[in-house]
């Protein structure tokens, strides 16, 4: 079996995503940090499917 170990585009996987489904994902601060909370079946979905089409 083959893994693809590239994550160049995981912060623009990210943004797609975000702009694809603005009201599943929230954006707080825990602690002293800012952090962003993704249900990750549906993020892992969309990015199966953005890399098979966008990846070469």
């Amino acid at each position: 079996m083959d893994y693809e170990l590239d994550t160049d585009d995981f912060e623009t996987i990210g943004k797609a995503f975000e702009e694809t489904f603005p009201s599943i994902v929230n954006r707080g601060v825990v602690g002293y940090g800012k952090a962003v909370l993704i249900p990750q079946v549906e993020l892992v979905d969309f990015a199966v499917e953005w890399m098979t089409k966008n990846r070469k």
